[in-house]
C-alpha cells in the first residue's frame, strides 16, 4: 500500500480524541491533539441533570456502587466524584481548550447526542468565537434544523445508515420485529448484559422511505436514546436541501459507503464523513477505494504516522 497523500492527511478526523489521553474526549486528549498537528477534532455532547453540557458519547455510565446510569440523571459535581469520570470535561472547557491551541486550519465537530439544547451549545461555542471552526454533527435532523436556525452560516453534519433498497426494506422488517420486544427486555440487557448489549438497549431505529429524515420531525429530544436514522440510499428533500444550504456532510459507516455514494453527494455539492477506521492499511484502503471528504480515525498513532508522511 502506497502511504497516505500529502493532500490527504487533511481530511482525517480524531474521532472522540482517542488515544491522545487514557480516557476519551478530554481536554488533555484535545490539546494534545492539536498539538500533535490534527486539523478535525470530534467529541460529542451530552447534558447532565442540572443543564450542563458535558463531552461525553455513552448516555449510560457505571457508578462507584457497580451499577449503571444514564449521564443526564446526575448532576455534574456528583458525575465528577465517580471513577467513571476521571476528566469529564464541559463544553465550555473544551472550546476554551480548543481556542487556545487550535492552529489556523483547525476545525472542531461537536456531535449533539440530546436535541433541545441546541441554544446553550450554540451560545457557548459563540463565546469563544469558534461558529466559523465549528461543524455540528447529529443523529438527530430536529437538532440541526433548530441549530441551523440559530446560526444559518454553520456548517452541519447528518449521522445516518445508508442502505441499497433491496436491503432497506428487509431491515425495516427486522427491525419493526425488534421493537415489539417488551421493555422488560431492554431493562434487562441495560442492567445484566456486557457494555455491547446496554448500548444495544438504548438504540432506537427510525426509517424514511421518503429519504428526508428533516420533514415531520420525529421525537429525537430523548436522553436516554441514540436514534439512527436509515434512508434508502441518499437523503433527499429538506435534508439535502439543509446540508447543500450550510456546505454541510454526512456521515455514515465506512462499511455503508461506496464510492458511488460519495460520487452521488458530491454532486449534490455535499461531503461524506465515515467512520471509522482504526489501522494504517484500513485507513489506506478507504482512501483508495473510497476517497471519503473526511475519514473519523480512532487511532492517535494513526494520525501520528500520517502526519508524519505529511512532514517527511
Amino acid at each position: 500500500m502506497t502511504p497516505i497523500d500529502v493532500d490527504k492527511v487533511g481530511r482525517l478526523l480524531s474521532h472522540r480524541l482517542r488515544g491522545f489521553d487514557e480516557w476519551d474526549s478530554t481536554q488533555l486528549g484535545l490539546q494534545r491533539a492539536l498539538r500533535a498537528g490534527v486539523r478535525n477534532a470530534e467529541f460529542d455532547v451530552r447534558f447532565t441533570r442540572d443543564g450542563q453540557a458535558v463531552a461525553y458519547h455513552n448516555p449510560l455510565f457505571r457508578a462507584n456502587d457497580g451499577a449503571w446510569h444514564f449521564v443526564e440523571e446526575w448532576e455534574l459535581a456528583a458525575l465528577r466524584t465517580q471513577a467513571a469520570f476521571p476528566h469529564l470535561a464541559t463544553l465550555e472547557e473544551m472550546c476554551a481548550c480548543f481556542a487556545e491551541y487550535r492552529s489556523a486550519d483547525a476545525v472542531l465537530h461537536v456531535d449533539i447526542k440530546v436535541g433541545g439544547q441546541e441554544a446553550v451549545i450554540h451560545d457557548t461555542i459563540a463565546q469563544f468565537g469558534l461558529l466559523p471552526h465549528v461543524v455540528i454533527v447529529s443523529w438527530l435532523p430536529g437538532a440541526l434544523v433548530r441549530f441551523h436556525a440559530l446560526s444559518p452560516e454553520t456548517r452541519l453534519c447528518f449521522s445516518y445508515l445508508p442502505l441499497a433498497p433491496g436491503f432497506y426494506g428487509v431491515a425495516k422488517a427486522v427491525c419493526e420485529m425488534v421493537d415489539h420486544v417488551p421493555r422488560v427486555v431492554s431493562r434487562a440487557m441495560r442492567e445484566f448484559g456486557p457494555p455491547f448489549l446496554k448500548e444495544a438497549s438504548t438504540v432506537s431505529f427510525c426509517f424514511h422511505d421518503q429519504g428526508d429524515p428533516a420533514s415531520g420531525e420525529t421525537g429525537d429530544d430523548g436522553a436516554h436514546h441514540n436514534l439512527c436514522h436509515v434512508v434508502p440510499g441518499l437523503v433527499r428533500g429538506e435534508m439535502l436541501e439543509l446540508l447543500r444550504s450550510t456546505r454541510g456532510m454526512v456521515c455514515v459507516p465506512v462499511r455503508l459507503a461506496p464510492r458511488s455514494l460519495v460520487a452521488g453527494y458530491r454532486a449534490q455539492n455535499v461531503e461524506v464523513a465515515v467512520y471509522a477506521v482504526d489501522d494504517m492499511l484500513w485507513l489506506e484502503r478507504v482512501m483508495a477505494a473510497v476517497d471519503p471528504d473526511i475519514v473519523y480515525v480512532d487511532s492517535a498513532d494513526v494520525l501520528r504516522r500520517a502526519m508524519a508522511t505529511e512532514m517527511a
